[in-house]
């Protein structure tokens, strides 16, 4: 059986030459232009004929496929939860993250069953942007969820204001009050949009958090101690910082640098640094100031949103890193079947980028969930069609392997 992939384009190019229309976008075309995972199943039936059993084995060998793709993303608790939402908006729909299918020929088995092989081609972007907009980690406790240390200081009236050592009333602060409020607002609805949940700030006088980590630049330790605190994998760190300048104009500048990062091993997903300056010849300085950040800060929150979102759909997010070296004589075109394989068959494997490729030197950054020694186990026990394999050295900053084409 053909990959339906290309007859689909097949038909629709012929269909346009015929009739003189433009070609129609496929729901998956978008699908055939990214990074492609092969995963090859086999699968049984009890049907009377060879049609049924071929129908039949494929549609239960891409559900299970997918459901545990989805498990090893979502978890079995959020799974298990989600089960009917997973099965109408994700299985049902798999055509759109899985373009290729490629089953064979069903074969009678002694005991009257039949017996197929399948191999499928699956999009990890496409199915985590499905995840996402089907609402499934849209919630405090999911991955998603985002946790901001954002500092906001007003150098005009030396006032100062970090949510997580209180958050104490005064004239002074009345302007930093003002656009903390406002920036947690946006930073809420542009991630909310993108399937993120941020924590808001409790607003309270006094801090929530204990003592030993109510300090101004908080640092590693804090950031994990807090993420766990929160359970939020994701840290939202900055500063906002305003100050009044009399040339050229009167004016007041306000400098954002803002960085998401995983809590725990403090790896960046996104980041970003703008200047807003707000005229203050009005004489009105906090009414200026607080006017203008609203007007920017949407398009501000949306551009660090969409950041986190792309490092979300290359499946890279709230991953370990590890160079992954390759020794052997390989062609390019066997080096993406390696690599296809490898994401194939190890699902705690997010992402392969190669680094190097300098003959029989090899070498990737390799994203993965999980920790380094079930990794490890996986690659020992790797079996590739085509390919021999076995691990040379490891150790949590590198892994070589031996690969050989057969």
């Amino acid at each position: 059986m053909e990959g339906r992939l290309g007859s689909l384009f097949r038909t629709l190019l012929i269909l346009s030459l015929a009739f003189g229309l433009p070609l129609i976008e496929a729901p998956f075309a978008t699908a055939q232009m990214e990074d492609l995972v092969t995963i090859v199943t086999e699968g049984t039936s009890q049907a009377t004929s060879s049609v049924e059993a071929s129908k039949e084995i494929q549609n239960n060998a891409i559900a299970e496929v997918v459901r545990e793709r989805v498990r090893g993303i979502l978890g079995d608790k959020r799974f298990q939860k989600n089960k009917a939402v997973i099965e109408n908006k994700i299985v049902k729909q798999s055509a759109k993250f899985i373009p290729y299918i490629n089953a064979g020929a069903p074969v009678r088995q002694g005991d009257g069953s039949w017996k197929m092989r399948i191999e499928l081609k699956l999009s990890p972007a496409s199915l985590n942007r499905m995840i996402l907009e089907a609402g499934l980690l849209n919630d405090a406790e999911s991955s998603a969820a985002i946790l901001p240390l954002i500092s906001f200081v007003d150098r005009q009236k030396n006032a100062s204001l970090r949510w997580w050592m209180g958050e104490p009333k005064s004239e002074a602060n009345a302007l930093v009050s003002r656009v903390s409020e406002s920036f947690h607002d946006a930073l809420q609805v542009e991630f909310s949009r993108q399937g993120f949940h941020v924590i808001k700030p409790q607003g309270r006088q006094f801090s929530p958090i204990p003592d030993a980590f109510q300090i101004e630049r908080p640092g590693s330790r804090e950031y994990k101690f807090l993420g766990e605190y929160f359970q939020a994998p994701m840290i939202l760190k900055g500063d906002v910082r305003i100050k009044e300048i009399h040339e050229p104009v009167h004016a007041a500048v306000c400098a954002i640098k803002l960085q998401v990062v995983q809590a725990q091993t403090g790896r960046t997903v996104a980041e970003i640094s703008r200047q807003v300056d707000a005229d203050i010849r009005s004489g009105n300085y906090d009414n200026a100031i607080a006017t203008k950040l609203s007007a920017e800060l949407p398009e501000i929150a949306k551009d660090l949103a969409s950041q986190v979102y792309e490092v979300w759909q290359r499946g890279t997010l709230n991953t370990n890193q590890v160079r992954l070296a390759l020794k052997g004589n390989l062609t390019p075109k066997q080096v993406s079947a390696f690599k296809s394989g490898l994401m194939g068959q190890i699902q705690q494997v997010k992402s392969l980028r190669e680094r190097l490729f300098d003959g029989s030197n090899i070498q990737f950054e390799l994203d993965y969930s999980g920790d380094f020694g079930s990794l490890l186990e996986n690659l020992k026990e790797l079996h590739l069609q085509g390919f021999e394999t076995r691990v040379n050295r490891a150790s949590e900053s590198g892994i070589t392997m031996e690969v050989q084409a057969r």
